[in-house]
């Protein structure tokens, strides 16, 4: 820790205040800064303030600073202190820690701020005795040091050594880590920044290629692969599908599938993100299309369900070939989703898929209303009706021959000779008449005593 103090005026009074208060009070104060910004961490509590507060010795104050203390001298120092007393809630709060990476300017993140202050110093020790429970809590953090995750991941550091008990529980957390799923989005150009954010979700990626092809390892790989957003830098996207293409005999001869096997999910992953469905072009794009249509593999057609533009009919064929797995891909897809006339065939199969397999619980169905209601918040425009226009009434060309033919001519020239312009009328009218049949009758005969009464007026 620094020797020299430079506190600002708040810094000291901040001091004061939580080194007084209440243990409650000091642990909301650290909640609700942990819920702001990184922008607004720490501004007014620095390190000595925090070593006062762990000078008070107070586990509720120390489990509050195990979470939420802005400072990597705090979390070493509370790390150590868990390991020493084997105080497991306390180290496994150290490791949740998601403030002290988020500073800014931070120059130490997760796993090395444990570390600060401890005696063996290296995390490599920590390891060869890591638990279960603290691999859990440390690939669920959702800032966890990118540079440390991709080493890991990539074989690099650690992953030799752990056992597949160990490396199934990281996998299990990191799915559930909110971390994979997140795109780069810092305001200032930091390029090795970037590039180590990317390495992550690649390295995801490339676990195709190493893990062992089998069904634990595929269930984890296939809910990674489903999640992580990134792209596939430097992978073989064919060769690593081609690992996983491993038929399930029992599965193959299911007459009812509903869903993919492990093997079929991850296969569906690397088709998707592989670029292998596209949709073509070209005076052959019929035949290509139906040729897509067709594949032999599941997790292959599946992925052209969730990302083609099908149109109705193909929506009907492909869930009548392969049932709940055809819901179960079109359903998001966003293509289908923007035609009203694809929509409504993606609806009628929910509704007949959940009378024919769901055993009438609507689960298809509700899925649909759920996904509509997302989609009507987020693209209105998809779902304005247009308006149909309405079958041409009788009346229409009455109105229009009274429009066109009577009413402008009525109102043109009102200096005319009246004789003359009447007659011309007529014989306006009459052509006009003849169209509209008996709805223009009295108009004629009107008329044609209007022009008698003119006359004869003359």
């Amino acid at each position: 820790m620094n020797t020299e103090r430079r506190a600002s005026v708040k810094a000291l009074i901040k001091e004061a205040e939580l080194a007084t208060a209440p243990s409650d009070f000091v642990h909301q104060f650290y909640l609700d800064q942990s819920k702001l910004h990184e922008d607004n961490q720490s501004e007014d509590v620095d390190e000595f303030t925090e070593q006062r507060l762990l000078d008070k010795n107070d586990p509720f104050i120390d489990l509050t600073l195990a979470q939420y203390c802005f400072h990597p001298e705090t979390l070493g120092a509370l790390f150590n202190k868990s390991r020493m007393d084997k105080n497991v809630a306390l180290e496994l709060a150290c490791i949740s820690n998601t403030t002290v990476s988020r500073r800014r300017y931070t120059f130490v993140k997760l796993p090395e701020a444990l570390f600060t202050q401890s005696r063996e110093g290296e995390i490599g020790v920590w390891f060869k005795m890591i638990r279960n429970e603290e691999i859990d809590a440390l690939f669920r953090n959702p800032t966890i040091d990118d540079g440390f995750l991709s080493d890991v991941l990539e074989g690099k550091q650690f992953w030799a050594e752990m056992t597949d008990e160990q490396k199934t529980t990281a996998l299990m957390a990191l799915c559930n880590n909110p971390r994979i799923v997140t795109h780069y989005d810092n305001e200032m150009m930091d390029g090795y920044a970037e590039y180590l954010h990317r390495r992550v979700p690649n390295a995801i990626w490339h676990l195709a290629e190493i893990l062992p092809v089998q069904g634990e390892w595929a269930i984890l790989l296939g809910s990674l692969l489903a999640k992580v957003v990134g792209g596939t830098h430097g992978m073989d996207m064919v060769a690593a599908t081609k690992r996983w293409d491993v038929v399930d005999e029992k599965e193959k001869e299911e007459k009812k599938k509903q869903w993919l096997n492990p093997f079929e999910s991850v296969r569906y992953a690397l088709y998707k993100a592989g670029g292998q469905v596209r949709d073509p072009y070209g005076k052959d794009r019929a035949e290509v299309r139906k040729q897509l249509l067709a594949n032999d593999d599941l997790a292959f057609r599946a992925a052209v369900y969730s990302q083609l533009q099908l149109t109705p009919d193909e929506i009907t064929s492909a869930y009548e070939k392969d049932k709940l797995v055809a819901f179960q891909y079109t359903i998001d897809n966003l293509q289908i989703w923007k035609n009203p006339d694809s929509r409504k065939a993606l609806h009628d199969i929910c509704w007949d898929a959940d009378g024919r397999y769901n055993n009438n619980y609507m689960d298809c169905a509700n899925h649909y209303k759920w996904k509509e209601k997302e989609l009507k918040t987020k693209y209105p425009e998809w779902f304005v009706e247009k308006e149909e226009s309405s079958e041409p009434e009788e009346i229409d060309e009455t109105k229009q021959a009274l429009t066109v033919s009577v009413t402008k001519e009525l109102l043109a020239d009102r200096n005319a000779n009246p004789a003359l312009h009447y007659a011309e009328l007529i014989h306006a009218l009459i052509v006009d008449v003849g169209k509209a049949l008996r709805a223009l009758n009295w108009i004629f005969w009107g008329l044609v005593a209007l022009f008698v009464f003119e006359v004869y007026k003359r």
